[in-house]
Protein backbone atom coordinates (compact mmCIF):
# COMPACT_ATOMS: atom_id res chain seq x y z
CA UNK A 1 0.00 0.00 0.00
CA UNK A 2 3.24 2.53 0.22
CA UNK A 3 3.24 3.12 -3.47
CA UNK A 4 -0.05 3.80 -3.35
CA UNK A 5 1.09 7.36 -1.43
CA UNK A 6 2.90 8.51 -3.83
CA UNK A 7 -0.17 8.62 -6.51
CA UNK A 8 -1.81 12.30 -6.72
CA UNK A 9 -5.15 12.88 -4.60
CA UNK A 10 -7.70 10.68 -5.77
CA UNK A 11 -6.02 8.96 -7.23
CA UNK A 12 -4.47 7.28 -4.97
CA UNK A 13 -8.15 6.67 -2.89
CA UNK A 14 -9.15 5.08 -5.83
CA UNK A 15 -5.76 2.79 -5.91
CA UNK A 16 -6.69 2.12 -2.35
CA UNK A 17 -9.62 0.70 -2.67
CA UNK A 18 -8.82 -1.25 -5.33
CA UNK A 19 -5.98 -3.04 -3.64
CA UNK A 20 -8.50 -3.30 -0.73
CA UNK A 21 -10.95 -5.16 -2.91
CA UNK A 22 -8.75 -7.52 -4.09
CA UNK A 23 -7.19 -8.11 -0.66
CA UNK A 24 -9.99 -8.75 1.12
CA UNK A 25 -10.79 -12.09 -1.60
CA UNK A 26 -7.49 -12.77 -0.25
CA UNK A 27 -6.96 -12.79 3.49
CA UNK A 28 -9.71 -10.93 4.69
CA UNK A 29 -8.40 -10.71 8.62
CA UNK A 30 -5.89 -8.64 7.19
CA UNK A 31 -8.00 -6.06 5.03
CA UNK A 32 -10.17 -5.88 7.73
CA UNK A 33 -7.43 -4.92 10.20
CA UNK A 34 -6.46 -2.46 7.48
CA UNK A 35 -9.51 -1.07 7.42
CA UNK A 36 -10.20 -0.51 11.33
CA UNK A 37 -6.71 1.06 11.27
CA UNK A 38 -7.64 3.55 8.76
CA UNK A 39 -8.23 7.40 10.00
CA UNK A 40 -11.31 8.14 10.22
CA UNK A 41 -12.71 9.85 6.77
CA UNK A 42 -14.37 9.32 3.70
CA UNK A 43 -12.40 6.96 2.22
CA UNK A 44 -12.74 4.79 5.09
CA UNK A 45 -16.63 4.92 5.64
CA UNK A 46 -16.00 3.58 1.68
CA UNK A 47 -13.98 0.52 2.70
CA UNK A 48 -15.83 -0.22 5.52
CA UNK A 49 -18.85 -0.64 2.94
CA UNK A 50 -16.80 -2.65 0.76
CA UNK A 51 -15.57 -5.22 3.27
CA UNK A 52 -18.83 -5.28 4.69
CA UNK A 53 -20.61 -6.76 1.08
CA UNK A 54 -17.98 -8.71 0.76
CA UNK A 55 -18.04 -10.78 3.67
CA UNK A 56 -21.70 -10.54 4.23
CA UNK A 57 -21.86 -11.74 -0.13
CA UNK A 58 -19.74 -15.01 1.61
CA UNK A 59 -21.06 -15.81 5.53
CA UNK A 60 -23.48 -14.28 7.35
CA UNK A 61 -21.57 -15.23 10.34
CA UNK A 62 -18.46 -13.41 9.19
CA UNK A 63 -20.23 -10.64 8.14
CA UNK A 64 -21.98 -10.31 11.93
CA UNK A 65 -18.97 -10.87 13.40
CA UNK A 66 -16.91 -8.68 11.61
CA UNK A 67 -20.27 -5.86 12.63
CA UNK A 68 -19.30 -6.66 16.07
CA UNK A 69 -15.98 -5.51 16.29
CA UNK A 70 -16.89 -2.25 14.25
CA UNK A 71 -16.85 0.79 16.10
CA UNK A 72 -20.28 2.54 16.36
CA UNK A 73 -19.11 5.36 13.87
CA UNK A 74 -18.56 2.43 11.32
CA UNK A 75 -21.42 0.59 12.35
CA UNK A 76 -23.82 2.78 9.69
CA UNK A 77 -21.67 2.21 6.58
CA UNK A 78 -21.72 -1.72 7.68
CA UNK A 79 -25.64 -1.56 7.96
CA UNK A 80 -25.78 0.30 4.92
CA UNK A 81 -23.38 -2.34 2.91
CA UNK A 82 -25.45 -5.08 4.28
CA UNK A 83 -29.02 -3.50 2.44
CA UNK A 84 -27.25 -2.81 -0.80
CA UNK A 85 -26.22 -6.65 -1.52
CA UNK A 86 -28.07 -8.60 -3.12
CA UNK A 87 -29.14 -11.58 -0.65
CA UNK A 88 -31.37 -14.50 -1.87
CA UNK A 89 -34.19 -14.60 1.48
CA UNK A 90 -32.56 -17.37 3.20
CA UNK A 91 -28.90 -15.32 2.92
CA UNK A 92 -31.20 -12.33 3.98
CA UNK A 93 -32.31 -14.01 6.61
CA UNK A 94 -29.08 -15.69 8.07
CA UNK A 95 -27.60 -12.37 7.83
CA UNK A 96 -30.61 -10.70 9.92
CA UNK A 97 -30.39 -13.84 12.48
CA UNK A 98 -26.65 -13.32 12.87
CA UNK A 99 -26.65 -9.62 13.59
CA UNK A 100 -29.13 -10.49 16.47
CA UNK A 101 -26.90 -12.68 18.61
Amino acid sequence: MKWVSTLPGTRAATARLGVLANWVGQNPEQAQAYVLGMPASSEREQAVRMVSMNIASQSAQRAADWYRTLPAADRQAATQAFQQIGLDGFQRKALDDALKE
